[in-house]
């Protein structure tokens, strides 16, 4: 037999050590945890951005203080970002792209209208969902798939009335709410809480779009009053700031209290 070359020796010797590389690469992707992939579905563009964007930050904090621990039995967490655009045709559309992955569930949605467009799909793929900021009541009912970390509407404005009455001594309210879930179930639980001889009250219409419809009904509403003591906002975070100015430059210098998250 030929004794071996030395550059054969070489050879076989690199080709060992890749081997090994290869080897070892493997044992240690195979052995590091996959991670715990969650759905962060928020308004990360449209009207609601500064909110979503808050939002992300806040949840970001929190997952790395979990993953700086050790993760969830070893197994860190990841956020996989699905922007809503704060509109609800696109939260529907994201529900399948988030069925579709690896994600286990969904943290969103911010605003209480694009959660309630996309609560009836996520309830159909069977993905649990949690929001920290929609309000409506209807969101939770017969859903078993999505949560909430925060008060109902209605409990909202059964608690606006009760400051009202304890603080303010039972001033003379005049109530502006949607003409939609949310408005409606902020409307019951105010009006069963507060005396309705001094209550009065204005619906605003929202259009397909999630528009606030035509607000000549509310200005002349609001000019007809004898001076409300104060003026309460039953209406999702994303209307508030428009009923606001209606209401400022109608002339109306009463104090204002609002139901939801406000921005300016």
């Amino acid at each position: 037999m030929a004794p071996t070359s030395r550059s054969g020796v070489i050879a076989v010797g690199v080709l060992g050590a890749g081997l090994l590389f290869v080897v070892t690469w493997v044992a240690v992707i195979w052995s590091r945890p996959a991670p715990i992939r969650i759905a962060f579905a928020n308004s990360l563009t449209g009207m609601s951005r500064p909110a979503g964007l808050e939002t992300l930050i806040a949840t970001n904090l929190a997952i790395d203080e979990v993953n700086a621990r050790g993760g969830i039995r070893g197994r860190p967490i990841e956020l996989v970002l699905f922007d809503d655009a704060s509109s609800v045709e696109t939260a529907r559309a994201n529900v399948q792209a988030i069925a579709d992955s690896p994600c286990v569930a969904v943290l969103g949605h911010y605003l209480s209208t694009v959660s309630l467009a996309a609560g009836p799909s996520y309830k159909s793929a069977r993905i649990t969902a949690l929001t920290g900021t929609s309000f409506v009541d209807d969101l939770t009912r017969g859903n078993e798939f999505y949560f909430r970390a925060q008060t109902t509407s209605s409990l909202q404005g059964r608690s606006s009335a009760e400051y009202l009455r304890a603080v303010r001594k039972e001033p003379k309210v005049h109530l502006i709410h949607s003409r939609d879930r949310f408005g409606s179930s902020f409307l019951e639980g105010f009006s069963r809480a507060y005396e309705p001889g001094l209550l009065s009250i204005s619906g605003v219409d929202i259009d397909p779009a999630g528009l606030i419809g035509p607000t000549s009904e509310l200005r002349d509403a609001l000019a007809s009053q004898s001076g409300p003591g104060v003026i309460v906002i039953g209406k999702g975070a994303d209307y508030i700031a428009h009923v606001v100015k209606v209401v400022r430059r109608s002339g109306v210098k009463a104090p204002i209290v609002a139901g939801g998250r406000g921005r300016p």
